[in-house]
């Protein structure tokens, strides 16, 4: 004879086995649906760099979207309008080179905005200047920033092919969305859902030889 007393017992064991299976398959589907943790550099990421004069909503050329490689060098004769700098993007700086000799014009803000466009960077924590740098009268208040952009003002101050600025930029390790734990914490529970249920099934009669 079979193990089960009833034919019924036999087809209830089997729904509640597929039950199980049903529930810890969703549980990891879930998991695994889970967004991957945001970038902690910018390598691969993708930005805009926006140039303003003589304030932050007066755009002074066309904004430039590009990604993150490195080695190269993302923007080139910049900005558009008065083509004054090369900038280099590595996975934690932000470098600066000069090509001409010249005086930025003094106003509320003469200097770009690097914003995440991809929206897959950790958020920035912070900004530094690198003491390779010798941009002369360049210091920290000239530099502002938040967890998508950083701004770079630097009116008034003069510069020469020779110039250079160098930006350290922290990052926080990233801190998941409401929905990504929610989506996290119904695959776990299903999944010890279907453990327990396992474990709490009563032991079915065994038939007598």
């Amino acid at each position: 004879m079979s193990g089960f007393e009833k034919p019924d017992d036999f087809l209830q064991a089997g729904g509640r086995a597929m039950r199980s299976v049903q529930l810890a398959l969703l549980g990891a589907a879930l998991v695994a649906a889970t967004p991957a943790a945001a970038a902690e550099n910018f390598l691969g990421s993708t930005l805009n760099a926006q140039y303003y004069f003589p304030n932050t909503g007066s755009p002074f050329s066309d904004s430039e979207n590009f990604v993150v490689t490195d080695p190269g060098v993302e923007l080139t004769t910049f900005p558009n309008g008065d083509p004054r700098t090369n900038i280099d993007f590595t996975a934690n700086s932000i470098l600066v080179s000069y090509l001409s000799t010249g005086t930025w014009s003094s106003t509320a803000f003469n200097g770009f905005i690097i914003r995440d466009l991809s929206n897959n960077l950790a958020a920035i924590t912070s900004v530094s200047i690198d003491p390779s740098s010798n941009f002369a009268g360049f210091g920290a208040n000239r530099l502002t920033f938040d967890a998508n952009s950083i701004a770079v003002n630097w009116q008034g101050l003069s510069f020469s092919p020779s110039t250079t600025l160098r930006l350290n930029v922290g990052f926080g390790s990233a801190v998941p969305e409401p929905s990504t734990w929610a989506m996290m914490l119904l695959g776990f529970g299903a999944i010890g859902f279907a453990a327990r249920r396992r474990r709490q099934r009563p032991q079915l009669a065994r038939a007598a030889a």
